[in-house]
């Protein structure tokens, strides 16, 4: 590689380098050299010994090579550092560091980015399925194949449980392969740099965080679409969903009930670490009152299918008691 290609590959303007050095051999001379400049490591000795005036003498000193050599975007770093350290404190330091440490050792770079993913996919997971499982229902009554499934050998399990398992996946599908839009560059990324990262943190958090919401969506509008043939789950769960949003932070607000859990910050391990407890039992319990509502869903359905649960006998009972009601109370 010539020092010409080896500036191309910095980015580096060797042009301008060569304009004000005169010779490329000059140029490669001191490019060479630059490997043994002490500067960078006046910075790390300066950071570790907590000398902020070390550091910034060190930082200083690379910010005039890098400018003399036209390392370009070296200069620009070693710059913007310089004027960090230009008041001989080193403020923030630790903090950052260990912000950094957790980035890359504890959420291996992935995990905060999954974090944020899930937290913007459940605001949208805490209502939308529920269109997709009332229509599947509602379907077969507009098409007048209620009757026609009814009357198949197939036992209500089956059809509740295929129905709801092809369901979760119909929803569960797409967010996996939207999820790469943002893991893949960020496999990428680890790789250039050397970086180890988490290749499943999506898929883990996906599985951990928003199926048991997805579950508890479907289930629910299994249920009271079975059970009044209608869509009023669409209206009860927009009222949980409202309820729930407004009731919950941006992050760590997570409580039992909580049906989204919200995170919308790439930062923020430990958050997720202190509440881990708190965030299993609600993850745990929202999964369960989905199979609850499952079995509550099979059990509407086997009676229907038996004649002895009727959704229009039960509206015309109750036009009737009220009617009644009113009639009796206006002759009184």
């Amino acid at each position: 590689m010539s020092i010409k290609e080896c500036y191309d590959k910095m980015g580096a303007d060797f042009d301008e380098v060569m304009q004000r050095l005169g010779s490329e051999s000059f140029i490669k001379r001191f490019a060479v050299k630059f490997l043994d400049d002490s500067s960078y490591q006046m910075i790390l000795d300066g950071i570790e010994a907590k000398d902020a005036e070390l550091a910034f003498r060190g930082a200083h000193t690379l910010k005039g090579v890098c400018s003399n050599l036209g390392f370009t975007k070296l200069f620009e770093e070693s710059s913007k550092l310089t004027e960090i350290l230009r008041g001989r404190e080193l403020v923030g330091y630790e903090e950052a560091l260990a912000e950094y440490d957790q980035t890359i050792n504890q959420d291996k770079v992935t995990g905060g980015f999954a974090r944020l993913f899930c937290d913007y996919i459940g605001l949208e997971l805490g209502l939308y399925p529920i269109f997709l499982v009332v229509i599947i229902w509602m379907k077969d009554r507009i098409s007048n194949a209620t009757e026609l499934i009814y009357g198949r050998k197939i036992s209500s399990v089956k059809l509740v449980v295929s129905r709801y398992l092809a369901s979760i996946t119909m929803i569960l599908i797409p967010i996996l392969l939207l999820s790469l839009e943002s893991l893949v560059p960020l496999i990428s990324f680890g790789a250039e740099k050397g970086i180890r990262v988490d290749y499943f943190a999506y898929i883990k958090y996906i599985l951990w965080w928003l199926l048991p919401e997805a579950m508890v969506v479907c289930a629910i509008g299994f249920f009271f679409t079975l059970l009044t043939d209608s869509p009023i789950a669409i209206v009860l769960q927009f009222l949980w969903w409202m309820v729930d949003k407004g009731a919950t932070g941006l992050f760590g607000d997570t409580k039992l009930m909580t049906l989204m859990i919200r995170h919308n910050t790439l930062r923020g391990y430990e958050i997720i670490q202190n509440d881990l407890q708190i965030i299993c039992m609600n993850r745990l319990l929202m999964a369960g009152i989905g199979i609850l509502f499952v079995i509550l869903s099979i059990w509407v359905l086997n009676f229907k299918r038996k004649g002895k649960l009727n959704a229009a006998n039960i509206y015309n009972r109750g036009l009737g008691y009220i009617k009644g009601k009113l009639f009796s109370g206006i002759k009184k």
